[in-house]
């Protein structure tokens, strides 16, 4: 299901099933420097949650991808906190995993800030990667993937 931005500009936002391992869990990636769109107002935002709900129903891994991302893709503090609002309303349970790949000061800053109105379950599994290396892929090891969206 694409968003309406995303049907008209299918590189407008960045959220990618990309595996899935043997018990379910599904693998979804964000390359924030790779979506041509900036999700800064609350309509922008509600096409980016139609993006993420398809993630709803089943336990996920979010890989977050930093990478290439310009300063105008960093997150508004007003996107942050309205995507922390879902993931702790809507995906508390489902959500097992947040990889941040290549994070930059301003992420790791915001998660640091936001921390107290993130749900613990979501906190205690946020795992920072400076590069996909031998650590991060071990992570993935048991996952059937259908593409390496980081390269």
């Amino acid at each position: 299901m694409s968003c309406p931005q995303c049907a008209v500009n299918p590189g407008a936002h960045s959220f990618a099933q990309f595996g899935e391992s043997p018990n379910g869990t599904k693998f979804w990636y964000t390359g924030a420097g790779k979506a041509d769109e900036v999700v800064d107002t609350p309509t922008k935002f509600a096409y980016f949650k139609m993006h993420m709900d398809q993630a709803r129903g089943s336990n996920w891994i979010w890989v977050f991808d930093c990478s290439g991302s310009p300063s105008r893709n960093e997150g508004s503090f007003q996107f942050m906190t309205k995507l922390v609002g879902t993931l702790s309303q809507e995906h508390a349970t489902t959500l097992q995993r947040i990889y941040i790949l290549h994070p930059t000061l301003w992420i790791r800053a915001l998660v640091v800030i936001l921390t107290p109105f993130i749900s613990r379950n979501i906190t205690k599994n946020i795992q920072y990667f400076k590069t996909p290396d031998a650590v991060f892929l071990n992570e993935l090891r048991s996952a059937k993937l259908n593409q390496i969206p980081w390269k």
